[in-house]
């Protein structure tokens, strides 16, 4: 019954530091190890080889609820908006690209990609929607370059056509690309070239790309 009682507090403990802050969780560390410390000449090896929770795994919940509220304050935290985001104001960096309303847009499943994958080829005719994101031909020249940089940070080269992966793993490598958190603040439109289709606007990457996805069916 003691053990029993021990492992429950220790459980506790570990939970206690789920959804809480670091601070919290170095207190509940720190009051794991005096219920261990008390307890533990009373329990002995029965303690270290329980099947129950051991402290191994208590600083483990304490780690993982650590990291979770490291990456939930992040996530809350006031966004700066930087070049190619939509509410971004000030000035471009020059030297980069331009992305005109009235151009073709970017291919959300790129062209050389597309190439030779004849499941794909709805995904590049003159009918097919591209992303237009919001702002000057400037700003939105950076959202592409944004773009294109997490396309290449998901595995996917811009030259080739990729053949070491399956249609299916392009479009996966692709969703993985657009859900990068380097592209928030991008927002944009979906839509053919000629604006006589509009697909969805003020659409992230990622809800961009789902709704090419839905279209392309």
């Amino acid at each position: 019954m003691a053990f029993f009682k021990l492992t429950k507090s220790v459980e506790k403990v570990a939970e206690k530091a789920a959804g809480k802050g670091v601070k919290a969780a170095a207190n509940a560390a720190e009051e794991a190890a005096k219920i261990a410390a008390k307890n533990g000449r009373k329990l002995g090896k029965a303690f270290v080889g329980a099947k129950r929770i051991t402290m191994k795994e208590a600083k483990q919940r304490l780690q993982a609820g650590e990291l979770f509220n490291r990456a939930k304050r992040s996530s809350n935290a006031k966004r700066v908006p930087i070049p190619g985001d939509a509410d971004f104001v000030g000035p471009i960096p020059s030297g980069g690209w331009k992305l005109s309303p009235r151009g073709q847009g970017a291919h959300m499943i790129e062209r050389v990609n597309v190439k030779g994958r004849p499941d794909l080829t709805h995904f590049d005719q003159k009918t097919t929607p591209r992303f237009y994101p919001k702002g000057t031909p400037e700003s939105a020249g950076q959202a592409h370059m944004r773009i294109h940089q997490a396309t290449k940070e998901a595995g996917i080269g811009l030259q080739g056509g990729n053949p070491n992966m399956t249609d299916a793993q392009l479009i996966d490598a692709y969703k993985k690309a657009y859900s990068n958190s380097k592209l928030e603040g991008i927002v944009g439109d979906l839509r053919t070239p000629d604006g006589k289709v509009v697909v969805g606007k003020d659409l992230t990457p990622t809800q961009a790309m789902d709704e090419l996805l839905k279209w392309g069916k």
